[in-house]
């Protein structure tokens, strides 16, 4: 735990490092080359992309009839980029002002995807389309993993089962499942002869239903 806690915190570090170096690279070399003295077309393509996964990405879900929390999951894939791995890219093959020109592209997407995707999830939290209480505090859903809530719950859930036993003339000797929704019904199916050659002979049949527990397994 120690690790993971120190490994985190170095994370985070590293990454507003990287972000200083960036901006500096960024505001080096000549008048063109620097973040804010660029074509008005550099921050429109930059900026593009990664509105335009935004809308698309959800217009795609909507269309799909995705649950909320996954088209909100799946519009953030779409649109968030590793801008430290352009960056190692970036230092790697260019030189000079190419090196700065170039080392703006990820440090102003970086920029456009934090503000997009920022003002997009917390819409997207107070529309109700994630698995965070609307009515929550924002340090509370910050600091709150309730995907792993909702499993913990879901295992703690009691599942119920019910059994029943009945005597049958014509059922088939091959049991089989049914399952409806999250719930699976199990018909099992033996003969029971009370003695061989004898006329009185009887099938029995018993059926068992369970809950599908989130990992899939029956009960």
């Amino acid at each position: 735990r120690k690790l993971q806690y120190y490994a985190n915190h170095m994370g985070n570090v590293s990454g507003f490092l990287l972000i200083l170096f960036s901006a500096t690279m960024t505001n080096t070399g000549d008048s063109d080359s620097k973040i804010w003295s660029r074509h008005w077309t550099f921050y429109l393509g930059v900026a593009a992309p990664c509105l335009g996964g935004l809308i698309l990405a959800n217009i795609i879900c909507s269309f799909l009839d995705l649950p909320k929390p996954e088209r909100v999951t799946v519009a953030i894939e779409c649109c968030y980029q590793n801008v430290g791995i352009a960056t190692s890219l970036a230092l790697t093959m260019f030189r000079g002002n190419a090196l700065n020109e170039a080392m703006g592209v990820p440090f102003f997407y970086g920029m456009i995807e934090a503000l997009f995707v920022g003002i997009y999830c917390v819409g997207a939290w107070k529309a109700g389309w994630t698995k965070a209480p609307a009515d929550a505090s924002f340090l509370t859903i910050l600091y709150t993993s309730y995907e792993v809530l909702e499993l913990e719950k879901n295992a703690q859930d009691v599942n119920g089962v019910e059994i029943g036993m009945t005597s049958s003339e014509d059922s088939p000797r091959k049991g089989k499942d049914e399952q409806s929704g999250e719930i699976v019904t199990t018909y099992m199916f033996w003969d029971n002869k009370k003695s061989a050659g004898s006329s009185d002979d009887k099938k029995g049949r018993a059926s068992g239903t369970g809950i599908v527990t989130p990992t899939g397994a029956n009960v």
